[in-house]
């Protein structure tokens, strides 16, 4: 569970969460890994209250229902909400004192302890973790449209590709992972493939029987020289013996 405050639409809060979850910003940690990780339509999403013109009455709201709810341990608020943490800047005293605070409160509290680790997705507790994107488990056609729309229009800001490029120097890769990468994105699974190597199978079966470049690329929606290239096994290459 996570209690939020807007005082725009559901559908605009809504998708300032899927933004976030999208484009791994660190707003709202805990439940952008959750919709990362279980998708976008798992969750169900309910208006508690509403018509409050109040912004203080709301954030009071807001706190309390983060702890009717309990959320911070058995959900996914990273803080109790209200003044102590909308808008505020946290220096290095207060985040030390915070810290403090914590390990004390953890430390009287070894039950709330144990929840707090179940939504820890740090380090070796994030399932990605030590894995290449080229590695990662093939996401669905349909993930990859949703993904995509969700990115049209998308502007990075210079800070965004600064930050992009700095995570990715340093990075080396070995010739066994090049080939790796290589041979995962041939055929078939070549994010800009239209066949399939049942697809290759037909194709070449039915240039055997004689049927001309033309009219089998009709067939399959595709250029003309896809096929020649295909026949001549040029692409699509097959192992024989």
């Amino acid at each position: 569970m996570y209690i939020g405050i807007t005082t725009r639409m559901l559908c605009q809060r809504k998708a300032k969460h899927f933004y976030s979850a999208r484009t791994r910003t660190n707003e709202c940690t805990h439940f952008c890994n959750a919709i990362r990780k279980y998708g976008e339509d798992v969750f169900e999403w309910s208006i508690i209250e509403e018509n409050i013109e109040d912004f203080n009455e709301l954030l009071a709201r807001e706190q309390y229902y983060i702890k009717k709810y309990n959320s911070v341990e058995d959900g996914y608020n990273l803080s109790y909400g209200g003044k102590g943490s909308y808008g505020y800047k946290w220096n290095e005293e207060d985040k030390a004192k915070q810290s403090e605070t914590l390990k004390e409160y953890f430390i009287n509290n070894p039950e709330s302890a144990k929840n707090r680790k179940k939504h820890d997705y740090s380090g070796k507790n994030n399932p990605m973790f030590g894995k290449r994107p080229h590695l990662r488990e093939k996401r669905s056609i349909e993930d990859r449209n949703r993904m995509s729309a969700g990115r049209m229009g998308m502007k990075f800001t210079e800070q965004h590709k600064e930050n992009l490029s700095k995570s990715h120097k340093g990075i080396v890769i070995t010739e066994e992972q090049k080939q790796k990468i290589s041979l995962s994105l041939r055929g078939e699974n070549a994010p800009s493939s239209k066949l399939t190597w049942n697809d290759v199978h037909k194709i070449r079966n039915l240039k055997s029987k004689g049927i001309n470049n033309t009219e089998i690329s009709n067939m399959f929606s595709v250029n003309k020289s896809t096929i020649g290239k295909i026949v001549n096994n040029q692409t699509w290459i097959e192992k024989i013996g």
